[in-house]
């Protein structure tokens, strides 16, 4: 028996008797605790999130036995356990052609330290509580959970400055904003998620959610998403106008749908001009900060297996954008997803 492993065993360790993901994952957790002690409880969290969750960060671990077992692990668990998409609820295929409502909730946290902890709770139990709705999950065509990967944490550069303020992206979608305000507005709704959500307020927001609504081009798609989902923010520049920035965003569009080297670093494209209409779902409920308000222009979405290989495209997508998009009020974040419904392949 190698010696690191007898190690763990003297102090009580167990190796699975099984390859399921989840007893991968625990077994990983006891690692961590069990060795890297006297860390903290938080701090042996953040570590075991970040080696199960990120493998981008791995290499900031420090090496020894025990850090090398949970790189093995977490290549063992990848290798074993279903891809992130799937295992949630696909809905049919016929409703994937009709046109889409479509929003994103970004969240503003109010103390970083706490990022994980609020994630954990919106994808482990307030997403639970949602799923239990009868007529959300009626009106759902997709509800994600992006879960923010911090900046700090990346070793590959973003488009533009990242937010260290946004722990998550929600991701609505509908066949019509009618359906999903009809949805919100069940006394179900009211008595049992409403109270979650505000909880989640008050416990975690800095303030009320921006809440995007928008509508949705599909650039290109291959069957299997990657394991990033990048999300680009845009905020046109002053002196253009909003009808010549959707134009241009079409015109970006068309363009990286011919590149063929483009479509080798990205599995999916996806631009979404941001909906001007004025009967916005939320507006009845929220002031403007919970609604679009023009806070921005367009959100760009590419999945992808390698951030750098997403990365060796961004310095001539900045010289593209620079006439159209401003780069300073425009901002980047990488996320995982975390798919409950979808009516994508």
């Amino acid at each position: 028996m190698a010696p690191a492993m007898a190690g763990l065993l003297q102090r009580g360790i167990a190796a699975p008797a099984t390859t399921d993901a989840g007893a991968i994952q625990m077994y990983s957790v006891q690692v961590m605790r069990r060795v890297m002690l006297p860390s903290g409880p938080a701090e042996i969290g953040q570590v075991v999130h970040m080696s199960i969750e990120n493998q981008h960060v791995l290499h900031r671990l420090p090496r020894s036995p025990a850090t090398d077992l949970v790189r093995l692990l977490w290549r063992m668990s990848r290798a074993t356990r279903p891809h992130p998409r799937h295992g949630h609820e696909t809905n049919s295929s016929d409703r994937r052609d009709r046109p889409v409502f479509k929003d994103y909730i970004v969240v503003n946290i109010r103390d970083r330290s706490r990022s994980v902890e609020m994630q954990d709770y919106a994808i482990n139990q307030h997403a639970a509580i949602v799923m239990k709705h009868a007529p959300l999950r009626k009106a759902f065509r997709r509800f994600i959970i992006n879960r923010v990967v911090q900046p700090e944490t990346l070793s590959s550069p973003l488009l533009y400055a990242g937010r260290t303020e946004i722990p998550l992206i929600v991701e609505h979608a509908c066949d019509s904003a009618a359906l999903f305000r009809e949805a919100l507005q069940d006394e179900e709704y009211k008595a049992v998620i409403g109270p979650d959500e505000e909880y989640m307020g008050r416990e975690f927001l800095s303030g009320p959610p921006i809440v995007v609504e928008m509508d949705e081009k599909v650039i290109f798609s291959e069957p299997c998403a990657g394991q990033y989902r990048v999300f680009d923010i845009l905020k046109r520049r002053p002196d253009v106008a909003p009808a010549d920035f959707s134009a241009w965003l079409d015109r970006e569009g068309d363009l990286l749908a011919g590149l063929e080297d483009f479509r080798k670093a990205a599995s999916r494209r996806v631009h979404n001009h941001i909906s001007t209409d004025t009967t916005a779902v939320y507006a009845e409920d929220g002031g403007a900060e919970a609604s679009t308000g023009g806070a921005f222009d367009g959100v760009v979405e590419t999945w992808a297996p390698s951030l750098d290989d997403l990365a060796l495209f961004y310095p001539e997508m900045r010289r593209r954008h620079a006439d159209y998009v401003d780069a300073e009020a425009s901002f980047s974040v990488i996320a995982t997803e975390h798919v409950f419904v979808t009516d994508q392949a």
